[in-house]
């Protein structure tokens, strides 16, 4: 049946309140339960209007893409997924989006009358093999920001649009909904009804709060700024960078940042270990940070620590006990604009104090930005390639407004020092414990953003916990060049510094036998490729290094997907 034009067809409205929430993409690994959202999907795109199907080859990479395009856009992503074994598939994905607070409206189908519902049959395959007892909203529900399934017909719809507003709902995620194949099935045609609702408008500190805050800002000493995920929306890092200049307060991303937070060649960036620095603060704010230091308890013992956060109850993180002593709720950007207006309204024009701590912190940062490229430099001849040339190397080469994507372990510290990126948006790093996320999100970013040139790099321990067959698939069938640096240590660096940290004089220390920390025998990541019509290269020289990765990047540059492995020193972690 056809609707008219009052009307519509079930998967017709679902398309109408995806637009309604401003979603662009429906990202998918196919299932067999959503034949009337396909042929609403079919006539979409030969109308050519909005949402448009991107199909992917699994589950995992539907879902990566979906987060790595949803970061570069600030856009909702819609992810359908096939029943519960599809989000089994990406259950770790959907834990990263949660706990990123990465906005995701998320739906599978089931079936609930099993074919006992006449003219609604969903195939007897559910019956045998797909359903779940209690559908796959059980299977979500740990690892999603709320999980339900839809009720009925009549109030799908509203129940799709409330999935919607709820993701874009600070503290934003994924919000998944089960929809029971039946109540899809159907010829009837639906009547729009009014259920689209903006998302409610963000707390924000009062300005009295703010007001408090940039009076012990102002009155302090030796002010201190810790952020980790405050880039999220690269418009908040300017508004963090004119209130670290205000103040002349160094700036440390922590220890785990995850997005570019604060330009890394500015001379208040004061790097990512903040032990020293909280050591002689007397007031230390935290903008967006989940844990500032670690444990806990080793809170700086002097001075007030506050804390600034779209999400300051912390809620997904099952101890946190940082002690602060106040903490403001609200999104950065107003927060920001509203705390930067408060300092300037109390400074002194005549205050020499922040002009003599810019002064004091550029020397710092030139002082540990040399130390840093000297102690690279000084390994560029070591093989195997040492990963502090190996990213030295990389950090010369990559363009400004390149998108730096990571998912390493035991190299990222050198990542981090080397490849200094400065433009807000270029660093997208990951802040959850699974590895095998990294080329996915990659690709979303690069789907997103088809101008830019878009790196990763990743450990070989990550590349082999990614669904690398159908990334790569990805990127042939939707032309999305990245080019994927893969360190190779031969193994698990990690888990045998694990060892060696617990067990020094241990059985596996003595006899040089490490379960569970090889990677043997090492795949060929190379003929992988350019099985899919990559350039990949081999480099084991460390002066090869810069010429290999020069031909890698003009090949991306041409449209062509690219992989250099990169055989590194195997073993423990080099600080």
């Amino acid at each position: 049946m056809v609707a008219t034009a009052e009307q519509l067809t079930i998967g017709e409205g679902m398309l109408a309140v995806f637009r309604g929430y401003g979603v662009e993409y429906v990202f998918s690994s196919p299932g067999s339960e959503w034949p009337p959202l396909w042929d609403a999907l079919a006539r979409a795109e030969a109308e050519g209007a909005a949402p448009r199907y991107i199909n992917t080859r699994h589950e995992a990479v539907a879902a990566g893409v979906a987060m790595g395009y949803q970061r570069a856009t600030q856009r909702l992503p819609v992810l359908l997924l096939h029943t519960g074994v599809g989000v089994a598939h990406c259950a770790m994905e959907l834990r990263a989006a949660r706990a990123e607070r990465t906005p995701l409206a998320v739906f599978a189908g089931e079936s609930k009358a099993f074919g006992e519902w006449p003219g609604r049959d969903p195939g007897a395959q559910f019956y045998r093999f797909l359903a779940d007892l209690n559908g796959p909203a059980d299977i979500a529900a740990p690892v999603v920001k709320r999980a339900s399934t839809a009720g009925s017909t009549q109030a799908l719809l509203g129940t799709v649009a409330d999935v919607c507003r709820l993701a874009l709902t600070p503290p934003q995620g994924p919000v998944f909904l089960g929809v029971p194949m039946e109540l899809i099935l159907t010829d009837e045609p639906i009547q729009p009804s009014r259920v689209l609702a903006p998302p409610p408008a963000p707390v924000q500190p009062t300005a009295a709060d703010l007001d408090a805050v940039a009076a012990a800002l102002v009155a302090a000493e030796r002010p201190l700024i810790l952020t980790e995920m405050a880039g999220r929306d690269p418009a908040d890092v300017p508004r963090l960078v004119a209130l670290a200049e205000a103040l002349g307060a160094p700036v440390c991303e922590a220890w785990s940042p995850v997005f570019l937070n604060f330009p890394r060649n500015h001379p208040l960036h004061q790097g990512y270990d903040a032990r020293e620095l909280l050591a002689a603060a007397d007031v230390v704010l935290l903008v967006a940070c989940q844990a500032a230091w670690y444990p806990a308890s080793s809170r700086p013992t002097q001075g007030q620590v506050i804390a600034l956060h779209p999400d300051p109850a912390h809620e997904l993180q099952p101890y946190w006990a940082l002690g602060v002593d106040r903490s403001l709720a609200g999104t950065l950007g107003p927060s920001l604009d509203g705390l930067l207006a408060a300092v300037r309204d109390r400074q002194r024009p005549d205050d020499p104090r922040p002009r003599e701590r810019l002064v004091h912190w550029r020397a710092a940062h030139e002082r540990q930005r040399a130390t840093w490229a000297t102690a690279a430099r000084e390994v560029a001849d070591r093989q195997p390639i040492d990963p502090r040339w190996a990213t030295y190397v990389l950090g010369q080469l990559l363009p400004e407004d390149a998108i730096l994507a990571e998912e390493l372990t035991s190299e990222r510290p050198f990542l981090l020092r080397h490849v200094p990126r400065t433009v807000p948006g270029t660093f997208q790093g990951r802040n959850h414990g699974g590895l095998g996320t990294s080329l996915s999100l990659a690709l979303g970013l690069k789907f997103a953003l088809r101008d830019r040139l878009v790196v990763n790099v990743l450990g070989d321990g990550a590349f082999n916990y990614n669904a690398a067959f159908p990334a790569f698939g990805f990127a042939q069938q939707w032309e999305t060049p990245v080019l994927h640096v893969v360190f190779n240590n031969q193994g698990y660096a990690a888990m045998k510094s694990a060892h060696q940290r617990y067990y020094p004089e241990g059985w596996a220390a003595r006899t040089n036998i490490y379960p569970g920390s090889e990677i043997a025998p090492p795949p060929d990541y190379v003929a992988f490729a350019r099985t899919f019509g990559a350039h990949a290269e081999r480099v084991t020289e460390p002066r090869a290094l810069e010429e290999a990765l020069t031909r890698a990047l003009r090949q991306v540059r041409a449209g062509q997907p690219a992989l250099v492995e990169i055989v590194t020193l195997p073993g423990d972690i080099r600080r």
